[in-house]
């Protein structure tokens, strides 16, 4: 009997031992764990706080830039990652997505830039488009990783922001016109200069094989910064823009007409707005002259010019 209760209190003080031991596993891996959690929290936060910063910043940089060939650097402090996208609920209009979370949308700003770019700075800068009427403010960016050769005169625009001299592939730059209207499988923008007002117009050849048409040299530039994802959409973009601004000056010339003194010239002016197609490379130099010309015409006859 004696020896019985000794064994069985040895067993209980085992047990005792062994349970103990199960404890201090059991708690420790569950301080493991909550530290584990609490670290990926903290990630989760500290990124979610930089989406957000890189965010506004942005939106503050593309409704703030205005002006003619402007440079600007942003850094974050942290690696991001950025992507542009069309959006097809909202007729492709452009829409930022930071570290694959859907950001604002552009509000009508045309921002050409790789579709996704990973860095914790970016450069960006701005050109106007006109035709010959401004039309609107291209928006190119791109990362501190991805600087650019731009040794060739064409690009001596470019801020010197973006120029690294050795690295970046460029499209190749070919003066005329593309032959047989059907594109490589290379990134080529053909050219042509308007002699009157020193813009570049012709085809880019990217992402298909019909060119792009363009008229100006911030279309050039355009080609240079984004990639074969998301220039088609921004490019349709351009043109429906183009398409509202010229319909505008149209219904003011209209208005101007109402003036029987300027009445002779601005029916010349509506005809010249009519007439402007800047998809067609053969007539798109001398229809532009031509609105110049009507265009100052109005403002010699003492009538309103429509630019």
């Amino acid at each position: 009997m004696g020896l019985k209760l000794k064994s069985l209190i040895h067993n209980k003080k085992g047990f005792e031992i062994s349970f103990s031991w199960l404890f201090s596993i059991i708690a420790g891996m569950s301080i493991f764990l909550f530290f584990v959690w609490f670290a990926v929290q903290q990630t989760d936060l500290f990124g979610n706080l930089t989406a957000k910063v890189a965010v506004e910043e942005l939106d503050i940089a593309f409704t703030g830039f205005k002006s003619n060939l402007v440079g600007s650097k942003l850094d974050f402090g942290k690696e991001i990652e950025l992507e542009f996208k069309c959006d097809s609920s909202t007729l492709d209009e452009e829409r930022m997505f930071i570290n694959g979370i859907a950001g604002k949308k552009l509000k009508g700003n045309l921002v050409f830039a790789p579709s996704l770019m990973k860095s914790n700075e970016f450069k960006l800068f701005t050109a106007s488009w006109n035709a010959p009427f401004r039309v609107t403010n291209f928006i190119f960016l791109n990362s501190n990783k991805d600087l650019l050769d731009l040794s060739d005169q064409f690009f001596g625009e470019i801020p010197d922001i973006f120029n690294d001299g050795s690295a970046g592939v460029l499209p190749k730059i070919i003066p005329g016109t593309l032959s047989g209207d059907s594109c490589s499988a290379q990134k080529e923008i053909y050219y042509q200069i308007d002699p009157d007002t020193g813009e570049a117009y012709g085809g880019i050849c990217l992402g298909r094989t019909e060119p792009y048409p363009y008229y100006g040299d911030a279309f050039v530039y355009a080609a240079v910064f984004a990639d074969e994802e998301n220039f088609g959409c921004i490019h349709e973009n351009a043109l429906r823009k183009f398409g509202i601004m010229r319909e505008l000056y149209i219904e003011k010339v209209k208005a101007i007409r109402i003036i029987s003194s300027c009445s002779f010239e601005a029916d010349r002016m509506e005809s010249a707005l009519n007439k402007l197609d800047i998809t067609d490379s053969d007539t798109i130099s001398d229809t532009i002259k031509e609105v110049k010309e009507r265009n100052d015409a109005l403002l010699r006859e003492g009538c309103e010019g429509i630019y």
